[in-house]
This record gives structure tokens, sequence and C-alpha cells, in this order.
């Protein structure tokens, strides 16, 4: 589970979430293995201001390459 998923999840999603009247109060993010060799992961946001802020950052970013 990278950095990236953590801002997907916690903020992109979060938000949508929020703009359809659907609140949250923890996002969760799964790693199922497709191996033997690889292991089950699980994360847990609880707090997921700072994910918002930075997915909005990106969001605003892009926005300005355009």
């Amino acid at each position: 589970i990278y950095d990236e998923h953590l801002i997907q999840v916690g903020g992109g999603y979060d938000i949508l979430l929020a703009e359809n009247d659907y609140s949250t109060n923890r996002c969760r993010i799964l790693n199922i293995p497709r191996t033997n060799s690889e292991k089950f992961e699980e994360r847990i946001i609880i707090n997921t201001n700072t994910c918002m802020k930075i997915f909005l950052n990106c969001l605003k970013k892009k926005k300005m390459e355009k």
C-alpha cells in the first residue's frame, strides 16, 4: 500500500462520498495477495484531513497545468 493509495482513498473517494451525502468516520485499504509470496495487508485511515488536503492540492496543480 503506497502513499498514493492513501491519498486516493482517504482524499478523493472520501470527498466524493461527502458530496453525495454519505458520511464516513474512517477509510480502509486492503491489499489482497495475488500469489503465496505476497501477504494480506490492511491500512485504516481514521483522520482523512491530510489526505484530503493533499488530494485537493494535486487536483489544483493538475488544473493549473492545463
